[in-house]
């Protein structure tokens, strides 16, 4: 049975990815310019997916504390709760930012959710634990905003289709992947070698959580491999190869789902 907290992770990782990547890689701005279908649906999926991650996390550890809906202001009173409520505004503020309603103020708004909502995510699960304090919330702060300019940006110019532009917006969007990739990376490290820095390498290899962080890891590296192919080819020619966009988007999702697992695994010791 799929836990109902790994499916508001996978939501809330689903929305904030997409959510910085529309921050990173805002739509054509020209008046005769209309959104892509395909992008404002991912802007109204992820919305939905930013409303609803926070209510079913707030189910599950109800659930799990077997808590009546009654005695629910005494949760959201200490430390867990209060870790909440930030996550709550933030993908408020990102969700009602994302369909642009607000014209030229859309973007300014999306970004302090995106910057936001990265220091809540921060704030939860394993950031918690390891001894770092508030260096192991801003690692993993950073972590969230990098992801989500790689394969946010990437996943939104995939959506955004056949333009004059075409040329232009890969380029950019390569410019963002080549900061943004090393980032996620070099965060990503960070963030393994504190919660694995005392175990041995037999311990992390025979854990349930080592064996998918490796698996997470691979399948990064093999991203990062077609990334750095299509980066030759934006250059070369001005555009990547469709199907090999296609399928660093799907080995993402994978590594998403692999994430909201990790994230409620615990470590080996």
């Amino acid at each position: 049975m799929i836990e109902l907290t790994a499916v508001a992770k996978v939501l809330l990782f689903t929305g904030a990815v997409v959510a910085v990547g529309e921050a990173m890689l805002p739509p054509r701005v020209c008046a005769c310019c209309r959104t892509p279908r395909a992008r404002a649906l991912l802007r109204a999926v992820a919305a939905v997916a930013l409303l609803l991650a926070p209510l079913l996390w707030l189910q599950a550890q109800r659930s799990a504390l077997e808590l009546p809906w009654t005695d629910v202001s005494a949760l959201l009173n200490g430390g867990w709760g209060r870790n909440w409520t930030k996550l709550l505004t933030a993908c408020l503020v990102c969700a009602v930012a994302l369909p642009r309603w607000f014209g030229r103020f859309s973007s300014p708004v999306l970004w302090a959710g995106v910057v936001a909502l990265a220091i809540a995510m921060g704030g939860l699960g394993h950031a918690n634990a390891g001894g770092w304090g508030i260096a192991a919330r801003a690692i993993d702060a950073v972590h969230v905003l990098a992801i989500g300019a790689w394969i946010g940006a990437l996943v939104l110019a995939m959506a955004d289709g056949p333009s004059d532009d075409i040329g232009a917006r890969w380029r950019r969007m390569s410019a963002i992947a080549t900061i943004a990739a090393p980032l996620a990376v070099i965060t990503g490290v960070m963030s393994s070698l504190r919660l694995l820095g005392a175990a041995s390498p037999r311990a992390i290899l025979t854990a349930q959580y080592g064996q998918m962080l490796l698996v997470k890891t691979v399948l990064v590296l093999v991203i990062l491999a077609f990334g750095a192919a299509q980066r030759r080819n934006v250059h070369a020619i001005g555009v990547p190869s469709s199907r090999a966009v296609r399928l660093e988007v799907i080995l993402a999702a994978a590594v998403i789902l692999l994430t909201a697992v990790l994230t409620g695994s615990e470590p080996p010791e």
